[in-house]
């Protein structure tokens, strides 16, 4: 009778510890990296005030810009010039009320193109950042008018998306749909909620690298990442910690201001998350599409935001000012 007692509470106490966890996604804890390097950063002479984003296509460098004007600023990496003010807010034709852009670019026609959500309107664009510089003057076509609001959403195909559904009181899933059908492909839960009772708390956001195979997912205040991979059509969670992170610890942090993953870049098969959870350094994590840590990078200066482009890395600091590093 003891033993069958022992055992009921070893499965409760198992039941208890796996509500509280915060991603309902098999995760792999204590990741160790395979390398750490320490990179020195080369100062460039570009102003960029105001900036708080940035991404390198080809030999074009992009800042998100708090103008109340327009949302980026395009600058030369061959002679560091500002070569236009683009994605120009407003109303009108191909003005913009929002600029969602979470990575997704193609070079056709031989022109950068970016696919961007302006979620105020419900449209997705295709985006022409080559001929936008060269004539100064924003261009881009419509893809999809959407009929709601898509979180989070990614072009994969004509018709076929893929976007973050909310549901209250239950929690965040991930979605692949023909949105003119109204068909459902796939779908990878990802959270639930602590408590039924409770709406949702966690802020999430997302990237996609450059192949549209693997979206990756995460909180701020959470030292966990989540894959989900498109094309396997399967989900699997990393995290640093020695254990799974939980609601309990999530709270803890968040009241303290404690950040872990804080921006994404990708490549064709890499990912990189900066990673702020080490009070010492400033660290990117870097990681394969499987979920591997390939290598912890170690930079000097404090990046808000950066990407990778061939063998550098574009970094953003909170002095507005930016630096190139040689991996």
């Amino acid at each position: 009778m003891k033993g069958l007692l022992f055992i009921l509470l070893f499965v409760f106490c198992c039941a208890c510890r796996n509500d509280n966890r915060i991603f309902n996604v098999r995760t792999k804890v204590g990741v160790k990296e395979l390398e750490t390097i320490e990179l020195a950063g080369e100062k460039l002479p570009i102003d960029a005030m105001g900036g708080y984003g940035i991404k390198v296509f080809d030999s074009l460098l992009v800042v998100t810009s708090g103008s109340a004007n327009h949302f980026r600023e395009v600058y030369s990496l061959e002679n560091f010039s500002l070569l236009a003010e683009l994605f120009r807010k407003g109303r009108a034709k191909n003005e913009f009320l929002f600029v969602g852009y979470d990575g997704q670019w193609i070079v056709e026609s031989g022109c950068v193109k970016l696919y961007v959500h302006d979620l105020n309107k419900n449209v997705f664009w295709k985006y022409n950042l080559t001929e936008s510089v060269r004539f100064n003057v924003d261009s881009a076509d419509i893809v999809s008018k959407l009929s709601r609001e898509y979180l989070g959403a990614y072009y994969i195909s004509p018709n076929i998306y893929c976007y973050r559904k909310v549901v209250p009181n239950e929690g965040y899933s991930y979605v692949v749909e023909d949105i003119k059908k109204g068909e459902v492909i796939d779908e990878y839960s990802i959270l639930k909620n602590r408590h039924e009772s409770e709406g949702i708390e966690l802020p999430i956001s997302n990237y996609i690298t450059k192949d549209n195979d693997v979206v990756i997912c995460y909180s701020r205040n959470v030292n966990q990442l989540v894959f989900i991979n498109l094309e396997n059509k399967t989900k699997l969670s990393v995290s640093t910690a020695d254990k799974e992170p939980t609601w309990t610890e999530w709270e803890t942090d968040f009241e303290q201001g404690i950040v872990y993953y804080d921006y994404m870049a990708a490549t064709d098969k890499e990912i990189y998350a900066l990673y702020r959870g080490n009070s010492e350094s400033l660290e990117i994590h870097c990681f394969s599409e499987s979920g591997d840590f390939l290598k912890r990078i170690v930079l000097k200066e404090k990046l808000i935001a950066f990407d990778v482009s061939g063998t550098f890395i574009y970094g953003l600091t909170s002095d507005e000012e930016i630096y190139r590093y040689k991996l």
